[in-house]
């Protein structure tokens, strides 16, 4: 008993567990243990394998950015190195050196300049200086402005070549000024400088090729300026100057693979190596989302493998669940349907045992409830005929078939507090059959009912849907009129005198006197409305009757 006590103790706190997870149904609990099983090595596989990938994308894109950023390196310095040795080479020629000095001099080495310029390529224009940085002679009609430090000239006169800042025109082509000294024929003093402004275009096509995979290469001055940067397209940027704070961290890690944010303004991995013979730096770079969108891509691939296999677990455990429970759901839903009066259920027998016994007797004790509800129907349907009917008697004259008095006066008063909230007047016709008794004496009751019946009739017939018509007593009939003025209830009662006056009754006509009140001009109230139009019919009748008399009408 004891191993009994403590099992149905653990059964019970466990299926208080699955209740706080919603997982009360037996059915969602075999989903939730098919989707468990399949969801957690699914899981591990899909992490593991996303951290071996990512580390290997690490190193791959490592190695890649390292390998670009040497080669950069290497072929900025080769490029600096041949074009300044082209220079030095202009700048030793006999033109500029025999000339630079002579009083004529000028014309003769504008002409060299320019013979130099059609041999020479991305290269944009050269310039002869002096001494104090004057412009001796240019290959252009205007020379163009020299873009050089400040302290150009003490460097050239020590005999160092000089390189200016990286220059961006407004076509969008970067050029860069560079500087050598200019000797004496013959002798070791400087005399001058040959400055030449050269486009990047050469370098750009050198760097396009080695550029990394979905990322760019990034040439920057010492203070981190750019000079220029170029994809691997082979497009041209010149970017934005690169944070101080990214710049001491690709200078503290040169070679190695940091984090910083890229001229182009988004973050991205990269190395930085410095160009030699200049003080310019290297730097090979990619977004971190290029870098790793392969890894991204495995990911989303991991993940959507990983969802279709809970998809395709989860169905699996949910078809087996409905196989499992269905039949007790569908006795539970009908037992719940039943309890909320629904007794037209019938659940589908289905094989045998337990259940299939309890479905059987289920379904049976629905049709005797099903069956005594209608016998309860038909009694009730009895019973609201028999209501409505004597509710109709109740409130209806049974010779007319108009409303009785006590209907009338129902009536009559909503209508007096409807008016009154909406200010909108109604009018009250009493109607009385003119020498009724005498009618009644000499062609009998049965003939006077007909009469009667006949005044209900034109009442019906003269008057509108949303009109009140009732017996009042004896041969007087009342007719309430909504949202009509006196004027407009005398041309309705006129009406119903000239149509009755019209008909024959036993080989004679029958008249009426009707008076007519308004609300609230001849009273406030229902029984004063009444009195009012009573007094009207009693002058109609003083009059000679067959008329119609509006209350308050002089007599």
């Amino acid at each position: 008993m004891s191993e009994i006590r403590r099992a149905s103790k653990w059964e019970v706190q466990l299926s208080h567990s699955l209740g706080l997870l919603h997982l009360s149904s037996l059915r969602d609990r075999i989903l939730a243990f098919a989707v468990l099983a399949a969801l957690v090595p699914s899981l591990v596989t899909a992490v593991l394998a996303y951290d071996q990938n990512r580390r290997s994308m690490n190193t791959r894109i490592g190695e890649e950015l390292r390998t670009a950023g040497n080669q950069a390196a290497r072929e900025v310095g080769l490029w600096y190195q041949s074009r300044l040795f082209d220079i030095k080479v202009f700048a030793s020629s006999y033109e500029i050196t025999e000339n630079l000095t002579r009083i004529d001099g000028d014309a003769r080495v504008r002409a060299y300049l320019r013979s130099v310029m059609v041999r020479v390529e991305h290269l944009d224009e050269l310039l002869v200086l002096d001494r104090q940085g004057g412009v001796v002679a240019s290959n252009l009609e205007v020379p163009g402005a020299v873009f050089l430090p400040e302290d150009w000239a003490m460097d050239v006169w020590a005999g160092r070549e000089v390189a200016g800042p990286p220059v961006r025109s407004s076509q969008g082509v970067t050029s860069v000024t560079m500087a050598v000294p200019i000797y004496r024929q013959g002798g070791g003093s400087v005399v001058g400088s040959l400055a030449a402004r050269l486009r990047l275009d050469g370098l750009l096509e050198q760097l396009a090729p080695i550029a990394p995979s979905a990322g760019a290469l990034s040439v920057l001055a010492a203070d981190g300026a750019p000079v220029l940067r170029v994809v691997q397209s082979g497009a041209a940027e010149l970017g934005q100057p690169i944070a101080q704070s990214d710049l001491l961290t690709l200078r503290a890690d040169t070679g190695q693979v940091v984090s910083f944010r890229s001229p182009a303004g988004e973050q991205a991995m990269g190395t930085m190596r410095p160009v030699p013979l200049l003080s310019w730096l290297a730097v090979a770079e990619i977004g971190q989302e290029r870098a790793f969108q392969q890894v991204r891509r495995l990911r989303n691939t991991t993940v959507g493998i990983v969802v279709a296999i809970l998809i395709g677990v989860g169905f699996i455990g949910y078809r087996l669940g409905l196989l499992i429970v269905r039949p007790l759901d569908r006795l539970a839903t009908g037992a719940a349907n039943v309890a909320e009066g629904d007794l037209s259920v019938d659940l589908p027998v289905i094989g045998s045992g337990e259940v299939a016994t309890l479905t059987e007797v289920f379904n049976d004790m629905v049709r005797r409830l099903r069956e005594g509800r209608a016998q309860l129907n038909d009694v009730n349907a009895t019973l609201q005929q028999k209501n409505e009917e004597l509710e109709r008697l109740s409130v209806t004259d049974q010779l007319t078939g108009l409303y009785n008095r006590r209907r009338l006066m129902e009536v009559l008063e909503a209508e007096v507090h409807r008016s009154k909230r909406h200010e909108h007047p109604f009018a009250v016709l009493i109607m009385d059959v003119d020498h009724f008794k005498k009618f009644n004496d000499a062609h009998g009751h049965l003939a006077g009912d007909r009469v009667l019946a006949g005044v209900a009739e034109v009442m019906r017939e003269t008057t509108r849907e949303i009109d009140t018509t009732a017996r009042y007593g004896g041969e007087e009939f009342v007719a309430v009129l909504p949202e009509t003025d006196l004027e407009a209830a005398v041309d309705v009662a006129e009406r119903v005198r000239a149509t009755l006056a019209a008909r024959i009754f036993e080989g004679r006509r029958v008249t009426l006197s009707i008076g007519v009140a308004e609300f609230p001009r001849h009273g406030e109230g229902a029984q004063s409305l009444i009195a009012a139009a009573d007094a009207a019919l009693y002058q109609a009748k003083g009059a000679g009757r067959n008329r119609v008399v509006r209350a308050g009408a002089a007599a």
